[in-house]
């Protein structure tokens, strides 16, 4: 799938999955993590998730093969006063 297609639209599509609830499940398993976490979102998409997490004191870095999700993650990021890493990469393609 291209997903530049659909970025300027992914958002509004994937509006019910909710990230706060989805993160608050899983992070009690991760009890032992740094006080500074890091976090690599593989496949970050329009950085919903990513700025949950850097909400949360996570240091985060996104993996998207579509320069234009990752242009809507920039905007997102940004206009939240969020900074991150974005890296415009096929997974395979991540070292």
């Amino acid at each position: 799938m291209d997903y530049d297609v659909i970025a300027r639209d992914y958002d509004r599509f994937n509006s019910g999955f909710d990230y706060a609830d989805y993160l608050s499940r899983i992070l009690p398993y991760l009890a032992d993590l740094p006080e500074a976490p890091l976090a690599l979102d593989c496949g970050c998409g329009t950085g919903s998730l990513m700025l949950e997490l850097t909400q949360r004191g996570f240091d985060c870095s996104g993996v998207d093969a579509s320069s234009e999700m990752l242009d809507a993650a920039f905007e997102k990021l940004s206009a939240a006063g969020t900074s991150t890493h974005l890296m415009c990469r096929s997974l395979p393609e991540v070292d």
